[in-house]
């Protein structure tokens, strides 16, 4: 019989965003299935082998700076790393960790502002049928890498910046109009490929890996959360093929939108819960940590009537405020496209539902001929739980969740 050893690998999994650090550790179970090219199609028929395991997580705050300074950012953003780090790797050496070994890769997950994406379309149409070979679609995605590369190699140089590819993703393909997971070898006269790409700032990238390299010496594989969080939406809600994701962080807001299955443009706006508490902080003369309390108070139903009363018009004029950020960004992705009525929305515990009624409060048929609301849904631990296996009395990190589904579902494609 094999060992556990045998059947798992045993990965660290980091989530850095603008609010907060997270880490986990996650058995990532071996299996020797060959996989078609759609690698993404979630099951929720698997058995417990074949779900990755989260055996550790823990999560740390950045701490909060009365106005927005990028260098303190980005040195409080290193304090919880280091801080999420030390507790990982303190869980190694105590049960259910002990005698596991340390892990093999090391994830890293990147929200906004911390990398740059876009999807690109490449397209060949022939007037002579061609043999589509996976040769021809590795030259072509290739040179479309290398142009987005070049693009953005400009913009991080006028910032005094080098640039590193972090991802590509293929997230379809379609031969002669028609998508297929199994597209090579076959007589075509045209291909459509949607590929995802996203890139860093060298520098910065550079910090991360050192910092977590002093833990764990293993190469750091750098992600965007954006795109696991629409692949994951995707395929935990099959009937939704065009939707809105929305993922509110500290300091900024992500906004994607997918249209038929594929995840077709996205933007970022500067504005976060974060920007909430700050509102209040300069409204009633808190510092950060009290403003942040009484939020949390209010949200949770326990707030003192006095102090809610204080709290509603702040609240309301920086709901409105975050609304007009959302209707613009809309209008910027928009085009001539459609827009789906339909919304996953991501953020911490403690506002996702109150983000999930502003929402409700915008009127979809600004951007549409229908005259309906969005749909909001808001992803939570619960959503996830057909696709991954917890430790007992370990508490559920949708963020961390997601991730560890994503690396479970690339494990065969690194």
């Amino acid at each position: 019989m094999k060992s556990s050893k045998q059947k798992e690998e045993i990965v660290a999994i980091y989530d850095i965003g603008s609010g907060s650090v997270g880490g986990a550790l996650v058995s990532i179970p071996k299996t020797s299935k060959k996989k078609s090219f759609n690698f993404l199609t979630l099951s929720a028929e698997e058995s417990p082998e074949d779900k990755p395991l989260v055996l550790y997580s823990t999560r740390t705050p950045i701490t909060l700076n009365q106005d927005f300074d990028f260098d303190h950012f980005l040195f409080e953003t290193g304090r919880a790393l280091e801080n999420v780090s030390k507790k990982m790797e303190q869980a190694l050496f105590t049960p259910p960790m002990a005698g596991r070994g340390a892990p093999a890769k090391v994830f890293c997950f990147l929200s906004a502002p911390w990398y740059s994406c876009q999807t690109r379309i490449i397209k060949l149409k022939r007037n002579t049928p061609y043999k589509f070979t996976e040769k021809l679609a590795e030259e072509y995605i290739q040179k479309e890498i290398k142009n987005f590369e070049s693009i953005q190699a400009k913009h991080f140089e006028n910032t005094g910046e080098k640039m590193r590819l972090i991802e590509s993703r293929i997230m379809e393909m379609k031969l002669n109009g028609y998508k297929t997971a199994m597209p090579f070898d076959k007589k075509i006269s045209e291909f459509e490929i949607a590929l995802f790409v996203a890139v860093g700032s060298e520098r910065i990238l550079g910090a991360i890996e050192h910092q977590i390299q002093h833990f764990f010496n293993q190469e750091v594989v750098f992600e965007s959360f954006i795109f696991p969080s629409f692949a994951v939406s995707r395929d935990i809600f099959p009937d939704e093929k065009n939707f809105i994701s929305i993922d509110i962080a500290g300091e900024v807001t992500d906004l994607s939108v997918s249209r038929d299955e594929v995840l077709d443009e996205s933007i970022t706006y500067p504005l976060g819960k974060n920007y909430f508490i700050r509102e209040i902080s300069r409204a009633l003369g808190l510092d950060s940590f009290d403003a942040h309390s009484a939020l949390t108070l209010y949200l949770s139903g326990h707030g003192h009537k006095a102090m809610n009363k204080k709290l509603e018009p702040i609240l309301a004029r920086a709901g409105m405020q975050w609304l007009s950020y959302f209707q613009n960004a809309l209008r910027e992705i928009s085009g001539k496209k459609s827009i789906p009525a339909k919304i996953f929305l991501t953020a911490d515990p403690d506002m996702s539902a109150w983000f999930g009624e502003l929402l409700k409060m915008e009127e979809f048929h600004k951007y549409t001929l229908t005259d309906n609301k969005f749909n909001v849904t808001i992803i939570k631990p619960s959503d996830l739980y057909d696709f991954i296996n917890f430790r007992s009395g370990l508490k559920r990190d949708e963020f961390l969740m997601i991730e560890a589904i994503f690396i479970n579902r690339i494990k065969n494609h690194a």
